[in-house]
């Protein structure tokens, strides 16, 4: 017998023999077959063929539909509080929201073709933020902690981060060619450098102290998990350097 183009509904044409019980009993048996959802693995899953059947892949937790060519996923966005995602998760295109902590959702998605070894690429994640509101000092000419350690900032997961350091600095010298002070970084217990942080030249005049507010977001790569990352400090060696108002604020870019 022929079949409907689209869900493939059997009909006796004109060289099939007259049936009445063998024809309606085909056509009951193929509309209770598109009447109902299809389950099973992602592995189980027929080929598309049937436009707008539905099959719910027990294993992956997605609903896919059958364009007649191709299956497309209408998932829901999978939750999860633990990583790595399952293999059969791990799919390009795949949206994930994972916690790493309680109260912050990642957004993340899954792009196969990235030339990165990290490929869960974040597409929304709130920033891992520290901050120090304490005005404390160091003569220091290279970097160093301050009385109150950080702000510190510990990574979650390895990947690829942006980090951002700000504060209010000034030193105890009037003249403007006393020189600068500075905040940096460590990552990991490696030294701070003058590149990745920012400077002030915020000077004291008698009693009225003229501040400068300074904030630098930079791109960091291949950060292991559970790093600490310190801010640190010095000045121009001339004089007391204050900082005040000290924040790290530490956002992910990419996840393995």
């Amino acid at each position: 017998m022929p079949n409907t183009p689209r869900n493939q509904i059997p009909y006796p044409g004109g060289l099939d023999l007259a049936s009445g019980p063998a024809h309606l009993g085909a056509l009951a048996l193929s509309v209770d077959d598109h009447a109902k959802d299809l389950e099973g693995t992602y592995a189980a899953r027929p080929a598309a063929s049937y436009a707008g059947r539905f099959y719910y892949a027990t294993d992956k937790g997605i609903v896919y539909r059958d364009t007649g060519s191709s299956w497309q996923a209408l998932h829901a966005v999978p939750f999860l509080t633990s990583w790595s995602p399952p293999a059969a998760l791990t799919e390009d295109g795949m949206v994930i929201d994972y916690s790493p902590v309680a109260g912050s959702i990642w957004r993340v998605r899954y792009r196969a073709a990235s030339a990165s070894v990290y490929k869960w690429e974040v597409i929304s994640a709130p920033a891992i933020t520290s901050e120090i509101n304490t005005d404390q000092t160091t003569t220091s000419t290279t970097f160093v902690d301050l009385d109150t350690n950080g702000p510190d900032v510990t990574t979650l997961r390895e990947g690829d981060y942006y980090i951002e350091v700000g504060c209010n600095a000034y030193h105890e010298v009037a003249a403007q060619v006393s020189g600068f002070v500075y905040m940096s970084y460590s990552i990991g217990g490696v030294a701070a450098i003058i590149t990745d942080g920012v400077r002030s030249r915020g000077r004291s005049q008698d009693t009225d102290f003229s501040h400068s507010s300074q904030m630098r977001c930079q791109r960091k790569n291949a950060i292991p998990a559970s790093t600490l990352i310190r801010a640190k400090y010095k000045g121009p060696g001339t004089a007391v350097a204050h900082f005040r108002w000290r924040t790290l604020r530490v956002r992910p870019i990419r996840i393995i």
